[in-house]
Formats: C-alpha cells, sequence, structure tokens
C-alpha cells in the first residue's frame, strides 16, 4: 500500500461488456472452430454432397425449430433464406438480383411488425406472402423466358445505362456537381 492508499488499475475490457458477451462465447467458439476445421480439412469424396444439401437441411431444421417454438420473425427470415437459397437453385443465377432484394425486404418487414408466433395467423399470412414471391418469381420466369430471363433480373445495368444516357431527361440531374468536359 502506499500512503495515499490503494492503487485502482482500470481494466482494459469493460467487465459489463465481457458479461454481456459472454451467451455468445460458445456459439462463436462453435463457428470458429468449424470454420478453421472447413479450411484446414477438406471433405472426403463422400461426404461432398453436403456441400449442396447441407445448407437445405441447416435451414429446414431453423424452419422447423422457428415453428416448433412458435417464433414468428425467425420463421420468416429462415423460412425466406430457404426460400431464396432453393430458387437460386431452381432458376439460375438470373434471380440473384430479385432475391437480394426480396429477403432482405422480407427481413425488414418483419421486423417492423409486431411479434405474434409462428402458428398463428399471423404466421400462416407469412406463408402466403413467401409463396405468392416463389410464384412471382417462377411466372416472371415463364413469362419472359430462359436466356431473357437473366437480362431482365439485371435491372440495376439497365437503370444505370439509362441514367447514363445522354437523351434522357434525367441526365442533367444527375450529372449536377460533376464536373464536365469542354469540347
Amino acid at each position: 500500500m502506499s500512503a495515499s492508499g490503494r492503487i485502482a488499475l482500470k481494466p482494459v475490457l469493460d467487465p459489463a461488456l465481457l458479461k454481456a458477451l459472454r451467451p455468445a462465447g460458445i456459439p462463436a467458439g462453435i463457428l470458429l472452430a468449424t470454420a478453421v476445421l472447413a479450411w484446414l480439412v477438406p471433405l472426403p469424396a463422400e461426404l461432398r454432397g453436403l456441400q449442396s444439401a447441407g445448407p437445405y437441411a441447416l435451414l429446414a431444421i431453423a424452419v422447423a425449430l422457428a415453428w416448433y417454438f412458435n417464433r414468428g420473425r425467425a420463421f420468416v427470415v429462415a423460412a425466406s433464406l430457404l426460400g431464396a437459397f432453393g430458387a437460386s437453385h431452381a432458376f439460375g443465377p438470373g434471380v440473384q438480383v430479385a432475391l437480394a432484394m426480396l429477403v432482405p425486404l422480407n427481413a425488414a418487414a418483419v421486423l417492423l411488425l409486431p411479434e405474434r408466433g409462428a402458428r398463428y395467423r399471423a404466421g400462416y399470412a407469412w406463408i402466403a406472402v413467401l409463396a405468392l414471391e416463389g410464384l412471382l418469381l417462377a411466372g416472371l420466369r415463364d413469362f419472359v423466358g430462359g436466356a431473357d430471363f437473366e437480362r431482365v433480373c439485371r435491372w440495376p445495368h439497365i437503370l444505370r445505362r439509362f441514367l447514363r444516357a445522354r437523351s434522357s431527361r434525367l441526365h442533367g440531374r444527375a450529372d449536377i456537381g460533376r464536373p464536365q468536359a469542354t469540347r
């Protein structure tokens, strides 16, 4: 002890933060160990099918657990991810833009609405919304056709081309604040 009393050293990490992060320690450790093992040890030849079937199985288990424990938000997000993963394999890479918009929109919509469970009317309404989104993708694919479907789903590229066009009315608005080249 010194003459002025005990010298208290401030901990490097906040104890309240460590206490709050403690429940995430075991899942984070499992995830880290899985990532390291997947990186270091390749799958045997007889387990190569897990690369395509594994996400389906895990997402189906997540949907089933969310349904069993009556968690509406988890159910909608897991079902939306499962549907998006299935649609990307069924319809090909052309739906990536549509799925990249639909999945976050579903997640945002379910987070804005109050939690009402998965096995009640709200859960059934979400199942109908997800089914309608799937039908929309299937109908769009059938309406447009195979090769053209990928072209239609790349609409940001088309929108970018439209905004850059010289004949567009929006061109003057898009170029505000950008230095103009002289001829």
